[in-house]
């Protein structure tokens, strides 16, 4: 599989935004927080091909700290080891489902 990293143009205080897509059109999209040393997964379309998503990111940006914010879809199968718990969207102020963990605990966990 081939990750394309894409290019974001802008001056971003405090985070470093990514997306990854493949030849496929699989892709992910999120934020390296530089204060939390933590990748956020905010939107993800990537079944099947989280591992090697989560391999480059935690590559790219040296951690293997993860939160995956507003889990909706089956992407996130096989995380076990990842901590379910709720947060507060900070525009909408809704509950939003998250999962949080470091990657390479879940990978030992498969």
């Amino acid at each position: 599989m081939e990750i394309h990293d894409k290019k974001i143009e802008g001056e971003f205080v405090g985070f470093t935004p990514f997306e990854l897509s493949d030849e496929e059109h699989a892709w992910i999209v999120g934020t390296f927080q530089h204060k939390e040393n933590q990748i956020c997964i905010a939107h993800a379309n990537c079944k099947g091909k989280l591992k090697p998503f989560m391999n480059y990111l935690v590559d790219k940006f040296k951690t293997s700290k993860i939160l995956i914010y507003n889990v909706l879809t089956e992407n996130w199968k096989g995380l076990k080891d990842f901590e379910p718990f709720f947060m507060e969207d900070p525009t909408f102020h809704e509950q939003v489902f998250c999962l949080k963990g470091e990657w390479k605990a879940a990978e030992a966990a498969k």
